[in-house]
């Protein structure tokens, strides 16, 4: 079942890189469909989502929710950079 969010993360990684600076695209949007798919499959196979990571000081987890939430964070992350680079520098006159 998490086998697909594996192959999505590794698909990502090996999708080609360019020569920008930033997180690849496909490994962000390979690690969000993939936690995705994985947590559909449960829903599919078991009628509920399987939640087994229990840090007792957070609420219980799978590894399909940390692909989405990192890549989600991700994608936020990088939006900001990109916008806080692109926006002009106003010089003081």
């Amino acid at each position: 079942v998490r086998l697909v969010a594996h192959v999505a993360d590794a698909l990502g990684y090996l999708a080609p890189h360019g020569h920008k600076a930033g997180p690849d695209p496909a490994a962000v949007g390979g690690a969000i469909a993939g936690g995705a798919v994985g947590n559909i499959v449960d829903r599919f196979h078991y009628g509920y989502v399987v939640d087994f990571i229990d840090l007792h000081w957070w609420p219980v987890f799978n590894v399909a929710d940390s692909c989405i939430t990192i890549g989600v964070g991700i994608l936020i992350l990088s939006s900001l950079a990109r916008t806080r680079t692109a926006a002009p520098a106003e010089s003081p006159q």
